[in-house]
């Protein structure tokens, strides 16, 4: 074998090492990335998990608010219907004679 061929087979080694080694790079980089968007995606599903409890403890919070807002409001009511009958109990008793005939 001649010295060229010798040299020629010594790069064609060194050009294949390094064709190699550029494999491993990118599989590696190809595992980094794979592994960067799996660990979003986890964060992502635990930002949603811990979203939709918050919105399931805020929706509770608004219905019992608005339960508590309904009883309030018929007892309202009825206390208002109470004061209607006083006031026109109280207007009839204190309404002139001829008021109470004519009515």
């Amino acid at each position: 074998m001649t010295e060229y061929e010798t040299a020629n087979l010594a790069l064609q080694q060194a050009a294949l090492a390094l064709q190699q080694a550029a494999v491993w790079v990118a599989a590696l980089v190809g595992a980094a990335q794979c592994a960067v968007a799996g660990y979003g995606l986890f964060l992502l599903h635990r930002y949603y998990k811990r979203s939709a409890e918050q919105h399931k403890k805020n929706m509770e919070a608004i219905e019992g608010r608005r339960k508590s807002q309904s009883t309030q409001h018929r007892e309202t009511m009825k206390a208002l219907e109470g004061q209607n009958e006083a006031m026109m109990e109280l207007i009839r008793r204190t309404s002139a004679p001829s008021a109470q005939r004519d009515g």
